[in-house]
């Protein structure tokens, strides 16, 4: 189960990762077209793969500030110090057969 889970996040991680090399190529492969006028399909195409360079632009600024967050800050908490050093019956052994 855990294997499959994994194969799954690096298979959308690859996605996600190509659906940004494939934009990034697009705009500079497009940049310099001929442009027809308002409703060239190149310009509504191009528009496209920028709102997606900035959708998951801002998705992976958020994660990375979840991530800075929750390794440098929460291991300093007074609730994860408390959370780490209570004796509870599994750390004392404590086996409950009643």
């Amino acid at each position: 189960m855990v294997k499959t889970r994994r194969i799954t996040a690096m298979v959308f991680a690859a996605i996600v990762l190509l659906s940004m090399i494939f934009s990034l190529f697009i705009i500079v492969s497009e940049a310099d077209h001929d442009c027809t006028g308002d409703s060239c399909p190149v310009c509504d195409v191009i528009v496209s793969c920028q709102d997606t360079l900035k959708a998951l632009g801002a998705s992976f600024g958020t994660s990375a500030i979840a991530y800075a967050l929750l390794f440098f800050i929460a291991p300093f908490s007074s609730l994860s110090l408390i959370l780490l050093f209570t004796e509870t019956p599994v750390s004392l052994k404590v086996k409950l057969l009643n």
